[in-house]
């Protein structure tokens, strides 16, 4: 029975490895729901979001700023020739 047993984890090891699986992934996760963060951590994480989201709203501000103040260009179409040649230069 040992032997199925490690029969069966190399197959999956192999497969893990083909299908580029962890099989550690799940403790790993389970692992880092068990840490507890410290306040003085939890007070630098919401520092650093709430300056990103300030960054954020600052740049979308001077960017519709500048959206606003940059004139737009206005193009005339190109003549187009509505006569036709005169009829001494068709002859020649």
């Amino acid at each position: 029975i040992e032997e199925s047993a490690d029969v069966q984890g190399r197959q999956a090891e192999s497969q893990a490895q083909i299908y580029q699986i962890d099989l550690e992934h799940a403790d790993k996760v389970l692992n880092m729901q068990d840490e507890e963060i410290e306040p003085a951590e939890l007070q630098e994480v919401a520092e650093v979001v709430t300056t990103a989201k300030l960054m954020t709203e600052v740049v979308t501000a001077a960017s519709a700023t500048i959206t606003a103040a940059v004139p737009t260009l206005t193009t005339a179409a190109a003549p187009t020739l509505t006569t036709a040649p005169s009829a001494a230069r068709r002859r020649n």
